[in-house]
């Protein structure tokens, strides 16, 4: 995926709140005495903990996430440190596949990083190609 440090803070949030969820999906394998549940039980806590993790708001974890950082704080932990990565970057040839609706990676995002490749000193000096793409309508 494209390094972005453009990303709107709702997707880093969700990230978080994703990875909070998985936390609790694992948890509820054991009640609260710290027996293992049944089977039956524990894939219905784990769709229960999926669907909290799907729906718009993702409710009281969504608020836990947002209400103990900063959006400052939010911003930097849920963003790659981008410049490292893009010094580092050879200028080998570079090939894009993404979708026009994707809401993991937005599409404006890898078209920002492709031209930023395409203007990278280090590609431009080294006489690298144009990276290609192909971009899909939906995922």
């Amino acid at each position: 995926s494209s390094p972005d440090a453009l990303l709107p803070t709702s997707y880093g949030l969700q990230s978080l709140v994703q990875s909070q969820i998985a936390m609790l999906a694992s948890l509820t394998a054991f009640d609260s005495e710290g027996k293992r549940r049944s089977d039956k039980e524990v894939m219905a806590a784990v769709w229960l903990a999926k669907v909290e993790s799907l729906s718009d708001n993702a409710g009281t974890i969504r608020e836990f996430c947002r209400g103990q950082q900063s959006e400052e704080e939010l911003h930097e932990m849920t963003r790659a440190p981008v410049g490292p990565v893009h010094e580092r970057e050879p200028p080998v040839p570079l090939f894009f596949l993404y979708s026009a609706n994707d809401a993991i990676i937005p599409a404006e995002g890898v078209e920002r990083y492709m031209a930023e490749c395409r203007a990278r000193p280090s590609r431009v000096a080294a006489g690298a190609s144009e990276p290609g793409s192909l971009k899909f309508a939906r995922s």
